[in-house]
């Protein structure tokens, strides 16, 4: 049986305004093909959902996400990103996507034997990692990974994190896990490539006196 090619960014190390820039700029260029990529921070700051106002008196940069939901503190987190399009083999369905995904991760982190459970209840609030909804992980009752999605024309934005050190897992040995799981549950190979939107990140930073690029950025 052939096995469908997807993209894999390996692991990157940025600031909030690379990191979110870049998931932003994976979304437009609409590839034929998913692209997984993982990231962690440079230094402590905020993401916040797409349609909420920047969060008031934030102590550090806080920066608006491409996608939705409540606002996530960032530093020592593992966060990933997954774009594809309608036609793969990934759910188009918002809910069946948030959940598979997380069964994805939830079987790496078994790996480590570390035993998460898919919640199944919706605490809606400001504050994403305060508040479980149906499809996240939960550890010894707390919540450990979550994520926030965006459909735009053909194609779905995934970002997730991963809060590993409340887990004690290593970030990269992790990643390795994860990748594992996508290729056995998907029945995919994965081919390494450069980000994408690396030269698209530059160039819109380097043309505009904004900090914004596409919409996305610190505000």
């Amino acid at each position: 049986m052939n096995r469908s090619l997807w993209k894999l960014i390996p692991h990157e190390v940025g600031d909030g305004f690379e990191n979110l820039s870049r998931d932003a700029a994976l979304l437009e260029e609409k590839l034929p093909y998913p692209i997984l990529r993982f990231y962690s921070w440079q230094s402590p700051c905020i993401s916040y959902g797409y349609f909420r106002e920047p969060p008031k008196e934030a102590k550090v940069p806080a920066y608006r996400r491409a996608t939705g939901g409540g606002i996530v503190f960032h530093d020592k987190d593992l966060t990933y990103s997954l774009v594809y399009p309608r036609d793969s083999v990934l759910p188009w369905s918002i809910k069946r996507a948030y959940c598979e995904i997380h069964k994805v991760i939830q079987k790496a982190l078994m790996t480590f034997s570390i035993d998460t459970v898919l919640c199944h209840e919706e605490k809606r609030g400001l504050f994403c990692f305060e508040s479980p909804v149906a499809g996240d992980l939960l550890y010894k009752g707390r919540k450990v990974a979550g994520a926030s999605q965006r459909r735009k024309g053909s194609h779905l934005l995934h970002q997730g994190t991963i809060l590993i050190g409340q887990l004690g897992v290593d970030r990269l040995e992790l990643v390795d896990a994860i990748v594992g799981e996508f290729e056995k549950t998907y029945h995919i190979s994965f081919e390494h490539t450069q980000t994408v939107s690396n030269r698209m990140v530059e160039k819109e930073s380097s043309n505009s006196n904004s900090t914004k690029l596409r919409g996305y950025g610190i505000l």
